[in-house]
């Protein structure tokens, strides 16, 4: 029993880590400068409750087999924000042509 416990332990701290993790990801955390200051603790209580929860409970019935769990839910989220991204279609010679121009122009404009 004591093993169980330790384990539900170790789901709880890895759940709260993962549903914060999932709370920045989905939006709320990365506007927390656009909303007022105190609305933020009022976001993040309900996904660390059920986060942390779930972990302590998934803990409890898997033992050692939670840290797969964890780990396959942050793979899954860097899989998910990851999905959609490519690399760049821009050539680099005109990328340096655009920061070439950009540059002479901030100097042309400050040496006036």
């Amino acid at each position: 029993m004591r093993d169980r416990l330790s384990y539900a332990c170790i789901g709880l701290v890895l759940g709260l880590l993962v549903a914060t993790l999932l709370w920045w990801l989905h939006g709320s955390g990365l506007h927390v400068r656009v909303r007022p200051v105190g609305t933020w603790r009022s976001e993040l209580l309900p996904w660390l409750k059920f986060g942390g929860g779930g972990g302590a409970v998934a803990g409890f019935i898997l033992k050692e087999r939670i840290g797969d769990l964890m780990g396959g839910a942050i793979q899954g989220a860097y899989d998910v924000e990851t999905s959609g991204r490519r690399e760049c279609d821009v050539p680099r010679w005109l990328v340096f042509i655009v920061l070439a121009c950009a540059v002479l122009s901030v100097w042309y404009f400050v040496k006036r």
